[in-house]
């Protein structure tokens, strides 16, 4: 009797365990035949040209060129400025209205607002595979470090640099320019960049180093964080450029620092960036622990322009950041050319004529409202932008 019930309880056990040990000889097969198969892998382009990314990595891009794909947020808005080709654009990482509202894109590129509201793709750190390859991109802009499930299945991947350094900013405007098939553009914004940057060194570079103003160009953070650009970053080199220097001489690219420690580096201006959670520079000038910084109390705080794409930088607006930062720092040696240059700029490189409600908006001339010399970047016939 015993011996039966024993047998009726294991039964249905032994049954388990054989489904068990089956379940495991099928998977363990099923992962041998993967392991077994060749990647998936898209044809190469035939009849294309060849580009070089920031892996040193050799792509054939087919001609005539079906289109790129966006898909690095912090260079997408490089890609249309270098190019001055949005209709090569398929898709991009998707944008928030926010961002685009900050400068002059989609008022220089109509429809990169409905192209950025495109949820297909709304971060690159989970790319849709399917929908990539089913758009079949010429080639698609990444991070390098987000690359390699890319490449894996053969999509055109397109590794785009981010070190700060001018260099860089030539080389990413060479590699999109090529790409859209547009080489000579890039060669030609680069020696206006250059010539541009000549232009104010000769304003500058006499000054000694007690004529240089330090600065601060400092990002706040909706949870009242602080982040400062740090002495190896772009930003130090392109104030270094404009007759400034970094106060901040040693740590990080981009460290987190207290408000005290800001303090104790003792400013001569402070630089926010147009991201800040802050936008008005006056509202920080006169807010605690802000309006105890000599800074604030000498009006120096500035908010860095909008310019077209949230911020002046890349190879058409650093050279403006550049003129716009030596204009504020050496007033008695730069004569105000900056907002003439900005129009002559957009008008040359861009085919895009802004108005003056628009230049008003790409220098950040509300939010500088009330601070020390900004008036020399108001529309002629104002004076209200210092009180």
């Amino acid at each position: 009797m015993a011996t039966g019930q024993l047998a009726k309880d294991r039964g249905p056990h032994m049954a388990w365990r054989v489904l068990s040990w089956t379940l495991v000889a099928m998977t363990g097969l099923a992962l041998a035949i993967a392991l077994a198969r060749p990647p998936i892998r898209l044809a190469e382009p035939s009849g294309g040209r060849q580009i070089e990314d920031s892996r040193h990595r050799t792509i054939s891009v087919a001609t005539p060129f079906p289109g790129s794909m966006l898909l690095f947020p912090p260079l997408m808005a490089e890609y249309f400025l270098a190019t001055a080709a949005p209709e090569t654009v398929l898709a991009t990482t998707s944008i928030n209205r926010a961002s685009l509202d900050g400068g002059l894109l989609d008022s220089v590129f109509p429809g990169i607002g409905k192209l950025a509201a495109n949820r297909t793709f709304p971060t690159p750190h989970a790319v849709n595979l399917e929908a990539a390859m089913a758009a079949r991109p010429g080639a698609i802009f990444i991070m390098a470090w987000l690359a390699p499930p890319l490449d894996a299945i053969g999509l055109p991947t397109v590794a785009v640099g981010s070190a700060p350094r001018e260099e860089m900013i030539f080389a990413n405007a060479q590699l999109f320019a090529k790409t859209a098939g547009r080489p000579d553009r890039a060669a030609t914004l680069i020696r206006a960049y250059q010539q541009a940057m000549t232009d104010v060194a000769g304003e500058v570079e006499a000054l000694g180093d007690k004529e240089r103003p330090s600065l601060l160009d400092l990002t706040i953070m909706a949870d009242g964080g602080i982040r400062v650009q740090g002495p190896q970053s772009l930003s130090s080199r392109l104030m270094a450029r404009a007759g400034g220097r970094n106060a901040l001489t040693s740590g990080i690219s981009a460290p987190r620092l207290s408000a005290e420690h800001i303090l104790s580096l003792n400013p001569d201006v402070i630089l926010l960036a147009p991201n800040s959670a802050t936008t008005s520079a006056k509202t920080v000038a006169d807010t605690a622990p802000w309006n105890i910084f000599p800074a604030s109390r000498h009006s120096r705080v500035y908010r860095q322009p909008n310019g077209i794409a949230s911020g002046l930088g890349g190879i058409i607006e650093s050279p403006l950041e550049v003129r716009w930062l030596a204009e504020l720092l050496h007033p008695d040696r730069l004569a105000p050319r900056l907002r003439g240059l900005m129009a002559e700029t957009y008008r040359g490189n861009l085919q895009f004529s802004p108005s003056e409600d628009q230049l008003d908006h790409a220098l950040a001339i509300e939010e500088n409202r009330g601070m020390a010399r900004y008036q020399r970047f108001a529309r002629t016939g104002t004076s209200d932008v210092h009180p």
